[in-house]
């Protein structure tokens, strides 16, 4: 992918923040406030290698995680940074002055796109924002502090402050901030366990109240009721008439006893009066501790969704380390592949030495111990030259054999371009297999998954719970059932008659949920069946054809008077079979 660009060396597309160094880590919050969302960038020289760039992000990247692809930049190729540059006073420190940027194409980008040369340091907060509010210096676009607030003062004073507490880009050890993020998330979680518990403290204490005043409310109802009583009774008392009795005393003795009667039932009310008041008393003060209580109770929620979203935050620093953790893994294992390649080529290169070597040493062993023959090696040469001069005017069709040559080549060549072809379409058909082949097992397991949700949700219609589990690798297909009050049965010859024909009707409207037909048919499905359970079972079948608009035909020697006929349904009764007095008696011989 590199790119030559006219008088300059070559220069391949680069992420931005590889050429960029930080001289003074107290200002990496700063700096990543400052360019933070350029520094993930890529910059190219040339537009063949933005396209290819381009296609590489769109295969790794997902669709779904299309919005954070880093952005990727065309720029010319810069031998050199700007010398003219439009910079503040020499008193103040820019964010160009403490980076150290080893490629002079990105050091320009950097001053295009996110003006380094005009953003300026301060320590202080005080005289950063006394300088911003007059006037802001001469070719100063805006000032940052290391806590990454960021000043502006174009026409109105602005100040933005940063919520990062630590750097994301310019970090020494991935390790201890992973460690320092999940720290956090687990005093978090504990802080929430507390309230929890707290919360659920206060919530007994509630209750407790309410109970108590409940108990209150019922005494005082019970007073009341009692103070009723004795007035009626104490009314009934005055109206007693005296008796015609000539016997003046048995008359002032029954007054008298009436009288004392009359004191006592007055000293009951009296004390059942102040009795009332007292618990009143109490009962407001319950109150009191009620309100109280609650009050806490809404305290310890706003603190409660406080610590949700500073756990949030927590997840969310957790996920972006994740995220470096599996990219550096991701350079790990590119480069332990790369090692193993090495490792591989020259173990393949010892090998191929070693085999050399072995023929170098045969060939050594083979020389002939004894002394060349010098007159015999000569008649040797001039027997093959004599048998060269002798064949030398031999004539041979050298044409014909050329053209042969080239017909055998050009046969060649096009053998070898269809079996390229051949082995490029063996290729895609293997992958195609392979997409079919997980596709596949995908529905597979979601078709297993709907028919065992399925299977539970008609099963609760006679508060039955169960589930039905395929285990695809081995082949076979296993119902767990729980009937009402029951045990888990894992074996449906456990099961009586009718919950073994319920089971069996749910599991095949399951079924029927996955497997499309157009005509479905079930036949005496009803006989082991109690009238309660066909009763459901016939419901529940009646619900689902009425829900899937397909044809469904029903067999069933059972009476089904207590089904309402509506427009969509059609009964068909059979007539009673003819039968003559002689079957009749056979029959009746037969039982």
């Amino acid at each position: 992918m590199g790119s030559t660009v006219k008088g300059s060396t070559d220069m391949s597309p680069s992420i931005l923040g590889k050429h960029i160094r930080l001289v003074d880590r107290k200002w990496a919050i700063a700096v990543e406030q400052a360019i933070g969302n350029i520094i993930p960038g890529y910059l190219c020289s040339c537009r063949e290698d933005e396209r290819v760039l381009l296609e590489i992000l769109s295969r790794c990247v997902p669709a779904q995680e299309m919005d954070y692809r880093p952005s990727v930049t065309v720029m010319k190729y810069q031998s050199k940074v700007y010398q003219n540059l439009r910079l503040p006073p020499s008193n103040f420190t820019t964010i160009l002055s403490i980076l150290d940027i080893d490629n002079p194409t990105v050091a320009c980008f950097l001053i295009d796109q996110g003006r380094i040369e005009q953003r300026i340091l301060m320590d202080s907060y005080e005289n950063a924002r006394r300088i911003m509010e007059k006037r802001a210096p001469p070719n100063c676009v805006a000032t940052y502090l290391p806590n990454g607030t960021e000043m502006q003062n174009t026409n109105v004073f602005r100040c933005y402050t940063c919520r990062t507490q630590n750097p994301r880009y310019f970090v020494e050890d991935f390790a201890e901030q992973i460690t320092r993020a999940e720290k956090d998330c687990n005093n978090i979680e504990r802080q929430i366990q507390e309230v929890k518990e707290k919360l659920s403290e206060t919530q007994k204490r509630v209750n407790q109240h309410q109970q108590t005043v409940t108990a209150l409310d019922t005494t005082i109802n019970e007073i009341k009721i009692k103070c009723g009583r004795l007035g009626k009774e104490l009314r009934e008392l005055q109206l007693i008439e005296a008796p015609n009795d000539s016997n003046i005393n048995d008359c002032e003795n029954e007054l008298s006893e009436y009288d004392n009667r009359i004191e006592i039932l007055q000293q009951r009310i009296k004390d059942q009066k102040s009795k009332a008041e007292m618990e009143s008393t109490e009962y407001r003060q319950v109150l009191d501790d009620l309100t109280q209580a609650r009050q806490r109770v809404m305290e310890k929620r706003e603190q409660a969704e406080q610590c949700k979203t500073e756990l949030q935050t927590c997840d969310a620093l957790k996920e972006n380390g994740q995220r470096a953790i599996n990219e550096l893994q991701k350079g790990l294992d590119d480069n332990q592949r790369k090692l193993e390649q090495h490792e591989a080529t020259k173990k393949f290169i010892e090998t191929k030495l070693h085999v050399q070597i072995e023929n170098a040493q045969n060939l050594v062993k083979e020389r002939p111990k004894e002394e060349i023959d010098v007159k015999a090696i000569r008649r040797s040469l001039d027997a093959l030259l004599k048998f060269i001069e002798t064949n030398k005017n031999v004539s041979h069709n050298v044409q014909q054999i050329q053209d042969r040559l080239e017909a055998v080549n050009e046969h060649l060549d096009t053998f070898g371009r269809v079996v390229d072809k051949q082995e490029k379409l063996i290729h895609k058909l293997f992958k195609a297999a392979r997409h079919r082949g997980q596709q596949y097992k995908n529905l597979l397991e979601s078709t297993a998954k709907l028919t065992s949700s399925c299977f539970s949700s008609f099963l609760e219609s006679r508060n039955y719970t169960g589930e039905a589990i395929f285990d695809h690798q081995e082949g076979t297909l296993s119902l767990e059932i729980t009937p009402r009050g029951d045990e888990v049965h894992k074996d449906t010859r456990s099961l009586s008659g009718g919950e073994r024909s319920f089971s069996t009707v749910c599991f095949m409207l399951a079924l029927w949920e996955v497997v499309e037909m157009p005509l479905r048919c079930l036949d005496e499905f009803d006989v082991f069946m109690d009238h309660v359970t066909r009763r459901t079972a016939m419901n529940l079948v009646l619900e689902v054809a009425r829900e899937k608009k397909k044809q469904y035909i029903f067999l069933t020697p059972q009476d089904l008077s207590f089904l309402k006929i509506t427009d969509d349904m059609r009964i068909l009764r059979m007539p009673q079979p003819k039968r003559t007095l002689m079957q009749t008696n056979n029959d009746n011989d037969s039982d």
